[in-house]
């Protein structure tokens, strides 16, 4: 007798149209209908096959694999399996339980389904282990990743003033406060999800809108010759310039009047209708009307300098002031930051600047170098290193996180 072999089961049969194992039809369109050779001088892969074949209760033929067998999409995941078993116990999955509380098996196997399971690492080899496993492996951030997981998660469901306004101050020009507004705002906008205004507040016009992405055909001089009470919010951010990052960025469409303290204050009042938080990119003079006004409406300073001597100076005169015009809340909590802008650093006037800072209880932040921050080009905010970002996003942490005392 001719026997047929079935493609559904891999078994032989003798049935003519329909399998005698399994029941799988034997048409045209399931298996060809040709001679194989008979059971009793069978090949050796059939042999192998039919050694390994599960027969199914109460009769003949395999049990086919249900799609919760990962081995049939998987070919490889039985070795896989294996694999995972013998890795050193550092790189194991594990389950992280706060400080101070103890988690027992019982209780976690008694979870229910809803509850989420550990934070998995995106960073280094960690990350990358579980990018290629899949999903398969869950490991769980290093310490640096998770501390600085910890910082983005502060920032993001910190608790605002109805306008916070953060304003970077140093009197000495290249010290980075445009660059440092720029990616400070977008970095708010970024974790937030949010539109965040970087507005230029300096004496004369600014490169703020040269540095952003994008090229407006109005700007700060516009909006503020609009200025009225009742001015509704999309003239307000028609003036403003979108960012990749969420941030919206207002500054000068070429040369314009000097700022007065009368300009600024109406500034600052339109722009609070629409957005909640804006950051301020002053001028460098500490005495105008533009930059005293921008003062009295802030809630937190960021001092940018570089390693040199007329800018870590200029620096330590921002703190003085703000101590002598009444503002010491803001020195107190004031944020310095270090940027480091590929150029020449002294050592010595750094150290003279920490020493200076830890008297006063600052914090000196620093900024990694970054070629197209330093480019001097358009800025945009994906481009940036994720060391760069990172910096930033820390500072932002500790600004919006900080109790600050609002006092206009």
């Amino acid at each position: 007798m001719t026997e047929r072999l079935c493609h559904e089961c891999r078994q032989l049969t003798s049935g003519r149209d329909w399998c005698t194992n399994c029941g799988a039809p034997l048409g045209l369109a399931e298996a060809p209908s040709v001679a194989v050779r008979s059971r009793s001088n069978p090949s050796s892969r059939e042999r192998n096959e039919a050694e390994s074949d599960t027969p199914r209760p109460g009769g003949s033929g395999v049990s086919r694999p249900t799609p919760s067998d990962d081995s049939m999409l998987f070919p490889g995941a039985a070795a896989f399996r294996a694999y995972q078993e013998r890795m050193p116990s550092e790189l194991t999955p594990h389950v992280v339980a706060p400080i101070g509380t103890t988690t027992s098996v019982a209780a976690l196997m008694s979870a229910p389904e809803s509850v989420a399971g550990p934070e998995l690492a995106t960073w280094g080899a960690r990350g990358r282990w579980n990018r290629i496993s899949g999903g398969m492996l869950k490991l769980t951030p290093s310490e640096e990743e998770a501390a600085y997981n910890s910082i983005v998660s502060a920032l993001r469901h910190a608790t605002l003033p109805p306008n916070m306004r953060i304003l970077f101050a140093n009197p000495k020009g290249g010290a980075g406060k445009t660059t440092g507004a720029l990616t400070l705002a977008s970095a708010i906008a970024a974790v937030r999800s949010m539109p965040v205004a970087a507005v230029e507040v300096s004496d004369s016009a600014g490169s703020l809108a040269r540095r952003a992405e994008g090229s407006p055909r109005r700007g700060l001089a516009e909006l503020i010759a609009m200025y009225r009470e009742d001015i509704n919010g999309s003239e307000i951010t028609g003036h403003l310039t979108p960012q990749s990052s969420g941030a919206h960025v207002l500054g000068s469409q070429g040369q314009r009047a000097t700022l007065t303290r009368l300009d600024v204050n109406r500034l600052l009042e339109m722009i609070a209708k629409q957005y909640q938080v804006t950051v301020l990119d002053s001028g460098n003079n500490l005495y105008s009307g533009a930059f005293t006004s921008a003062l009295a409406h802030a809630d937190a300073v960021v001092i940018p300098v570089c390693a040199r001597a007329d800018s870590v100076l200029a620096g330590i005169d921002v703190l003085d002031e703000l101590r002598r015009s009444g503002r010491s809340d803001l020195a107190e909590n004031a944020v310095v930051a270090h940027i480091h802008d590929g150029q020449y650093e002294d050592e010595q006037m750094l150290e003279r600047l920490r020493v200076a800072l830890e008297q006063t209880g600052n914090r000196l932040v620093d900024i990694p170098f970054d070629a197209h921050a330093a480019a001097g080009s358009e800025l945009s905010f994906g481009r940036l290193s994720p060391a760069n970002v990172q910096a930033w996003t820390a500072i932002a942490s500790r600004l919006l996180t900080t109790p600050v005392l609002t006092t206009a």
